[in-house]
C-alpha cells in the first residue's frame, strides 16, 4: 500500500503537510519515514497493522501499533525489543516548549562556589586562556539536548572574542574541572545559548 493511501492520524498528517521531515527529541533526531511494517524488513518482528513513522539511522524505529492508536512505540534493534516512546503522536509533532532540566546545583572545582548564569570565568579557548561568561547552565537554562544527553551535561561558556566552549560537569560531584576559574559575578545580560542552538 502506498503511503498516500494511509489515513494517518491528523497530527501526523498535518506535520507532514507543513514539510517537516524530522522529529527532534531529547536524545536523538528521527527521520520521518512512513511505511507499513508488513512492507519492511520488520514484517516478522512487528504486527502487520503497525505503521513505521520514523528511524534514527542506527537501526531503531518509531511506529504506531495501529492507525487508530495514537500511542508511539519504539523498536530498539540491538535489544530486539519494543516499548512505549510517547503517550501520543502529538508529543512528537507538537512537542512542549523546552524547560530547564531537573539538574543538581553545579559547583566550581572548590566545591563551594555555585555556578551561575552570566558568571565571568577564565577558561582555555583552544590554546590560550581567555575570559568569558557562562551562557548555558543545566538546571537553569531551557534544556539544550546538545548540552545535556546520555546522563552527562555541559556548562556553556562564551568568550569575549565571540567563540564558545562547553565544559563537562563531573556526573558524580557536579563540579567543574579545575581549569575553569571563577572570576566574579555579573549582573549584565548574557546572550544565553538557546534550546536549539549549538556551540560553534
Amino acid at each position: 500500500m502506498k503511503n498516500e493511501t494511509l489515513k494517518l492520524p491528523a497530527e501526523l498528517q498535518n506535520f507532514l503537510n507543513t514539510g517537516n521531515k524530522e522529529f527532534h527529541c531529547d536524545e536523538d533526531d528521527w527521520e520521518v519515514q512512513i511505511a507499513q511494517s508488513k512492507d519492511t524488513h520488520l514484517r516478522k518482528t512487528l504486527s502487520p497493522e503497525s505503521i513505521i513513522i520514523a528511524k534514527n539511522g542506527c537501526g531503531d524505529y518509531l511506529f504506531l501499533p495501529t492507525l487508530t492508536n495514537p500511542e508511539v512505540h519504539v523498536f530498539w534493534h540491538e535489544e530486539q525489543r519494543e516499548e512505549i516512546f510517547a503517550a501520543h503522536i502529538r508529543n512528537l509533532t507538537n512537542p512542549p516548549q523546552p524547560v530547564p532540566s531537573a539538574c543538581k546545583q553545579i559547583l566550581y572545582h572548590d566545591g563551594k562556589t555555585e555556578v551561575r548564569l552570566g558568571d565571568e570565568v577564565s577558561a582555555r579557548d583552544v590554546f590560550f586562556r581567555r575570559d568569558g561568561r557562562v551562557n548555558y547552565l543545566p538546571g537553569v537554562s531551557k534544556k539544550n539536548r546538545n548540552m545535556e544527553h546520555g546522563g552527562l551535561c555541559w556548562v556553556g561558556i562564551k568568550f569575549q572574542r565571540g567563540t564558545y566552549t562547553g565544559t563537562i560537569v563531573d556526573p558524580k560531584s557536579f563540579k567543574l574541572k579545575k581549569s575553569i576559574r571563577f572570576l566574579r559575578r555579573s549582573t549584565e545580560l548574557v546572550q544565553e545559548l538557546g534550546p536549539n542552538e549549538q556551540l560553534e
